[in-house]
């Protein structure tokens, strides 16, 4: 279940949904740190319970992301953190999986261009499987190379356009 951030503080909710012992997403979008600081105190111990790293505005621009405060999470909370996505810069959401957060939440639309809040801030299938791609290569991605190779496209490219 998703508490959204409008609910974030609404603990008879929050309780209600972790006593029926399912993994509980709390989006921390429109907090501070005293409440993200409330709220880990509260539920950090509890495993079923990730705090997600949330910036309400649809879109969010990139300059308003903060998703480097993911980290700060991560230490206050001593655990995982995922990442609520309302980002117009799809480039930002790798940069955020490369920060390691648990998981990634993101509304998908057919058509950006329709009316709804979010629709604007949500990804299209295509999109979705440019962050599957990423993700699953992501280690390679980050690998570090020491040594240059050359590839079998590069070897027949190598071989037909070289001089």
């Amino acid at each position: 279940f998703k508490i959204p951030a409008a609910s974030n503080t609404d603990f008879d909710l929050i309780d209600f949904i972790i006593d029926k012992k399912k993994f509980t997403y709390i989006s921390l979008g429109m907090t501070t740190d005293v409440q993200n600081m409330n709220l880990a105190n509260k539920y950090k111990s509890i495993e079923l319970v990730i705090p997600f790293h949330c910036i309400s505005n649809y879109p969010t621009k990139i300059y308003n992301s903060q998703f480097t405060y993911i980290n700060n999470l991560r230490k206050m909370w001593g655990k995982n953190i995922g990442y609520s996505s309302h980002d117009d810069n799809l480039l930002l959401i790798s940069k955020v999986l490369d920060l390691n957060i648990s998981h990634l939440e993101r509304h998908i639309t057919l058509d950006k261009f329709s009316e709804g809040l979010d629709k604007s801030s949500s990804s299209t299938p295509h999109e979705f499987q440019m962050f599957r791609e990423y993700i699953e290569f992501k280690v390679q991605i980050n690998n570090q190379v020491t040594e240059r190779f050359l590839n079998q496209g590069e070897i027949i490219n190598c071989q037909n356009l070289s001089k």
